[in-house]
């Protein structure tokens, strides 16, 4: 049981080498965070409620090091990525979820309402952004991906 345990370990440190590294290279493509949006905290919630259970139930009936390394690293692994779930416009580029670009990889862009929407590929996404930053982001917009705004834009 033990070193099913050790093994099981592995998957929860991947996620977080992997997690950790994304949110390093988002951190970079966005800059600067002008306007962000955390996501939804019920899940990290559940999955802490859960992950407490798992700790009462695994120092009963399994080696309690394997099994607290075990949880702790899946903790890790889920706050890592909790700052994946939201969203964020910055000086440099934007991030939807675990999905995050620089300017100047956008190929079309439109400020609308209260959201910046942007495309990447076929796939258009929007991330908020209050009126009041409009302008501002436009500048920069237009510095970084100049001539690229959609004829929609209005």
């Amino acid at each position: 049981m033990e070193k099913l345990l050790w093994i099981a370990a592995l998957w929860p440190m991947a996620a977080c080498a992997v997690h950790g590294w994304e949110l390093v290279a988002s951190r970079r493509r966005v800059g600067a965070v002008l306007h962000a949006e955390a996501g939804p905290v019920i899940w990290t919630a559940l999955y802490a409620l859960a992950g407490a259970a798992f700790c009462v139930f695994a120092a009963q009936s399994s080696p309690a090091l394997p099994a607290s390394i075990l949880v702790g690293l899946a903790c890790a692994a889920v706050l890592l990525s909790r700052r994946q779930r939201g969203q964020a416009c910055g000086e440099a580029g934007v991030q939807r979820g675990c999905f995050s670009c620089a300017y100047e990889d956008v190929e079309e862009w439109r400020l609308t309402g209260d959201h910046l929407r942007f495309r990447v590929g076929e796939v258009w996404r929007a991330v908020s952004l209050p009126s009041a930053l409009h302008p501002e982001l436009r500048g920069v917009l237009e510095g970084r991906a100049e001539g690229l705004e959609s004829r929609f834009a209005k």
